[in-house]
């Protein structure tokens, strides 16, 4: 029988050092024919970031050495600090922020490849942002360079550019040299063309950035970018996160109508024409940038779009099929989708929910939304809460000033305490850094600390 006790003052099992001691920090995922890849980020180790490979028979493989952590400094925020091309992997290091490559048959464990100089001060070069050229001969990226290094003699802040690094290690060749800020460079399917996107203060890039494309001319064996031309951006929207799908289509998202929804081109390589918004609405399928590498919706292999929005603080995970227009939301059961990745008809995300953290999962996708067993390529390391000790998110929205503001309420409960009758809680209410953060509608036991002692909290959206 429950024991009657006052709010705030119940017993719990989710202790401070529990909560502390929190499992990996997940981040970034890729897929390839015979791997799933992601990072994680290891409290216990430093805070150094890990890459993990899983293997089809489920094994796992950490794949850095003592010493290495993936990990950028462009921007600061960094993000976008590793890729896998084929069967190599290629990460910058956190200590000098060099990149470096594991090859095929890299026994894990063993000493990575340098591919870029180093540089004349101290993290004075920095990387983000991959994407490898279809001949596997070129790293194009951005590079973040800091006053005293090549080129810079009299520079007094750093310079954002886009570069092309030689895949076998060299000298970095200077691509674009234009904007403020510069990220996401997509090299198209047959390695002819280059989108960016690019942007300078006083914006932020969620108020007002530009897409831009060149041609890229290897021919002489030192890469040129080839008349850099504006695609999009009339400088009162936001644009994030191009792609090219497998028949060589742009992708995109865009707020032009007030919400990051997806857009896409008819035209296969250069785009002529306008582009065309899939599944129009009120909700987000773009985020905002702080960090480079995001992503929300990529390409099945049956002309399908896999895609993540935002509707009332809630992730969602939907399809779109290119031939019949139809928008299917998938049924998987998480509130928190990010770090979408696609290979033939498997989707691999970072997806939580308000009664499970954060994890990577895996699903196959089939016709009309539906979708097969969901696989958890990363098991928890902590033994799981009993879900009589789990609050359960609730979302709210509540009169302000100027409007109305959005939040997710979290009752208390434990039970094994009863409140008396006619009594209330106390209330905890956390608020999120940044002007553009949000809730992040998952289980958290830094929430349930509080819940479980009977105190209701309510995180700020």
């Amino acid at each position: 029988m429950a024991e009657l006790a006052p709010y705030g003052s119940w017993h719990s099992p989710i202790t401070a050092q529990r909560v502390m001691s929190a499992t990996a920090r997940l981040g970034e995922v890729a897929i390839t024919d015979d791997a799933v890849f992601w990072s994680e980020g290891r409290p216990a180790e430093g805070g150094r970031i890990q890459i993990v490979k899983r293997t089809p028979d489920g094994e796992l493989f950490d794949l850095l050495p003592d010493g290495f952590s993936a990990s950028s400094s462009v921007h600061e925020y960094g993000g976008g600090a590793w890729w896998v091309d084929v069967d190599t992997l290629f990460f910058v290091n956190g200590a000098d922020q060099r990149i470096y490559r594991c090859d095929p048959g890299f026994v894990p464990g063993s000493k990575p490849t340098p591919v870029t100089p180093a540089p004349r001060r101290s993290r004075g070069l920095r990387y983000a942002d991959a994407s490898m050229t279809p001949d596997r001969r070129f790293i194009v990226c951005v590079q973040e360079a800091h006053p005293g290094e090549q080129g810079l003699p009299r520079a007094t802040e750093c310079v954002n550019r886009l570069v092309a690094v030689p895949a076998v290690g060299g000298e970095p060749v200077v691509l674009r040299e234009h904007a403020d800020f510069v990220m996401s460079p997509r090299v198209d399917r047959l390695g002819e063309w280059v989108v960016w996107v690019e942007w300078s203060h006083p914006n932020m890039p969620w108020d007002a950035t530009e897409l831009w494309m060149g041609r890229l001319d290897t021919s002489s064996g030192t890469p040129r970018l080839v008349n850099p031309t504006k695609v999009v951006g009339d400088g009162h929207e936001s644009i994030v996160q191009p792609r090219w799908d497998h028949d060589n289509h742009l992708w995109f998202c865009s707020d032009r109508n007030d919400w990051w929804n997806l857009y896409h081109f008819n035209e296969q390589g250069a785009p002529t024409g306008e582009p065309h918004v899939v599944a129009e609405g009120p909700w987000e399928v773009g985020t905002p940038p702080w960090v480079f590498g995001l992503s929300r919706y990529d390409f099945l292999s049956d002309d399908r779009v896999v895609f993540a929005y935002s509707s009332d603080g809630i992730d969602h995970l939907a399809v779109y099929d290119q031939l019949s227009t139809r928008v299917d939301r998938l049924e998987v059961p998480f509130t928190s989708v990010q770090q979408v990745q696609a290979w033939t008809t498997t989707v691999v995300f970072v997806g939580g929910s308000f009664t499970l953290s954060a994890s990577v999962v895996a699903t196959v996708v089939g016709r009309n939304g539906a979708t097969s067993r969901i696989e958890n390529m990363r098991p928890v390391a902590d033994p799981p809460m009993t879900s009589a000790y789990i609050s359960v998110g609730q979302p709210i929205t509540y009169p302000t000033v100027h409007g109305v503001a959005h939040g997710i309420y979290y009752p208390p409960t434990n039970p094994d305490f009863v409140a008396p009758e006619g009594t209330r809680p106390p209330l905890v209410v956390m608020i999120h850094g940044g002007p553009t953060a949000s809730a992040t509608p998952e289980l958290s036991l830094r929430t349930q600390y509080w819940t479980s002692r009977g105190f209701a909290v309510v995180d700020v959206n």
